[in-house]
């Protein structure tokens, strides 16, 4: 004997609510975005734009500690750049391509899950123009506080040998 099925909802069944929306995915930077930033704001750029990504994946932690961490690494390649005795181009060069590979292994193992995620979700990533323009201004910035720090005067006497 079949049972009829019933079309509309018991009136002793418990109420439903209404289908919760999914939350929104916010818009990352993509990897291109990122190696843009840092080759127009020396290297600070793209761990800059980290910081954002993270701070779109909910990561707030992690958005603080990717500045200082690209920091930390810039002022090492600074100090090996003074200890190596090797011609400047060929220095530049290797410096800056082993900074974008670090780069991007860092981005693709934090990010590269959410990015796919965001991807897969039709979401688009961040603007291309505002990945550069974080570099320059970036760059701007440094620039502008290396000038005022030659304007404070310093006097330093040290004793002759």
């Amino acid at each position: 004997m079949e049972r009829p099925v019933a079309t509309e909802p018991s009136p002793y069944a418990a109420p439903r609510a209404a289908a919760t929306p999914e939350p929104r995915l916010a818009p990352m930077f993509g990897y291109a975005s990122a190696v843009l930033a840092s080759v127009l704001g020396l290297g600070i750029g793209g761990a800059i734009v980290m910081a954002f990504n993270f701070l779109a994946m909910g990561r707030p932690r992690a958005a603080v500690a990717t500045p200082v961490l690209g920091i930390g690494m810039l002022v090492c390649f600074g100090w090996a750049a003074t200890k190596l005795q090797v011609p400047v181009p060929v220095l530049r060069w290797s410096a800056g391509g082993l900074w974008l590979a670090i780069l991007l292994v860092a981005m693709h193992w934090s990010q590269g899950r959410a990015l796919a995620l965001r991807r897969a979700a039709g979401v688009r990533t961040r603007s291309w123009w505002l990945a550069p323009g974080i570099g320059l201004l970036l760059h701007l910035a440094l620039l502008a506080a290396f000038l005022a720090m030659s304007r404070v005067p310093i006097s330093i006497d040290l004793p002759a040998p």
